[in-house]
């Protein structure tokens, strides 16, 4: 199944609401830092913070699901994981329920992806929740206003009954519109450095599935890029030791080989895009040519190491770097350096440019069955 974790939470709204977590697999979730577990846990108006390990739980293993509160009413509403009762396309949920777990607004339910097929076991799917006033629209209201927009405007009888609706007893259904699920990556700032975490073959996402996951993260086997601006940067092995390995893709999280997993928030940088691409290209593709990959020693998950250290941003995280450490997955790594090389041809175009001959990610392969994606050299 799909584990679905909300990895920030944002209240744009003048409400106060609350949290309260009641995942079985997690002792210690925490927002802003904070352990939010046994009590209610106060997101008021303005609040912005980061959490970790706020999961939505799955909906046969919970038993009060991911819990929020509007303070003033008292209103409850539960979120959790898992397929629709008509589950035709085989996909995980993030559903909303209210007390008694009945359905709620089954129309906004936001779909997570296709279900892992060992079942308990799979990808990670980092929301950001973001609670925001609806965009009711009063009597006689103009088109295009709505409360908070454009409200001074609107008679005030009318604003004020409307008002009073709006801060009257609230349903679920109507505390279900105050919620607003979103992907962190691409709600993040263009700024955000991520490290995309790649599973190295489908065979390796069973393992890696039941090695690390949301319940045990020990390690895995995995190939990892940093994106950033909207472009990801990896390191691999060429078949011409004398060209650069460091790539570009303007196609993030996809890839013809390696399996995508998920995608972790290591902060922001404080370079510009133009001076991000200048650094890559003027100064950290000069210091990773392709002769200098090795299995063990110096791989992609190093390179994004120095990358990410280089942009101002977090370490990766040890469960990533896992096995390239011990050195236990040398042999899964050859098999999936050995298709990469077989892949990876890249295309010489001359000059003296350090980055010269790299098709990215993207390879010959790849793009004859995606002949929209496309790559350049940096």
């Amino acid at each position: 199944m799909v584990v679905c974790e909300v990895v920030r939470l944002r209240n744009a709204s003048p409400c106060t609401f609350e949290i309260q977590a009641e995942d079985i697999f997690h002792s210690s979730p925490t927002i802003g830092g904070l352990p939010v577990k046994e009590e209610y846990f106060e997101v008021p108006p303005g609040f912005d913070a980061e959490a970790d390990g706020l999961v939505v739980p799955w909906f046969l293993t919970s038993i009060d699901g991911l819990i929020i509160r509007e303070a003033e009413s008292g209103c409850i509403l539960r979120c959790s994981v898992g397929p629709k009762v008509d589950n035709s396309n085989n996909s995980d949920w993030l559903q909303l329920h209210c007390l008694d777990w009945d359905p709620v607004n089954e129309e906004s339910w936001l779909e997570l992806g296709q279900r892992h097929f060992i079942g308990a076991i799979g990808h990670s799917v980092q929301l950001q929740l973001t609670f925001r006033q609806p965009r009711l629209l009063c009597p006689g209201m103009p088109p295009g206003t709505s409360l908070g927009h454009g409200a001074k405007d609107v008679p005030t009888d009318q604003l004020q009954q409307t008002q009073s609706a709006v801060q009257g007893p609230m349903e679920a259904s109507t505390l279900a519109t105050w919620l607003s699920f979103a992907s962190e990556v691409e709600s993040a700032p263009a700024c955000t450095v991520f490290l995309n975490v790649y599973d190295l073959a489908p065979v390796t996402s069973v393992v890696n599935s039941f090695l690390c996951n949301t319940m045990v993260k020990t390690f895995g086997a995995f190939h990892a890029t940093i994106e950033i601006y909207g472009q990801e940067w990896g390191f691999y092995r060429q078949a011409d030791p004398e060209q650069c390995g460091v790539c570009r893709s303007l196609q993030p999280r996809q890839h013809p080989i390696h399996v995508y997993r998920q995608s972790v928030n290591l902060g922001q940088t404080r370079l510009t895009e133009a001076q991000t691409y200048r650094l890559v290209r003027s100064e950290v593709a000069k210091l990773w040519p392709s002769k200098r990959y090795d299995l063990i020693h110096c791989n992609c998950i190093h390179f994004c190491e120095d990358l990410a250290q280089r942009l101002g941003a977090k370490p990766v995280p040890g469960w990533v770097r896992g096995l390239h450490e011990t050195g236990a997955a040398a042999a899964s790594l050859v098999r999936g350096a050995s298709a990469m090389g077989r892949l990876l041809l890249g295309r010489q175009q001359g000059g003296s440019d350090p980055l010269q001959g790299q098709l990215a990610d993207e390879t010959q392969d790849f793009l004859r069955a995606h002949p929209e994606a496309t790559a350049s050299s940096a």
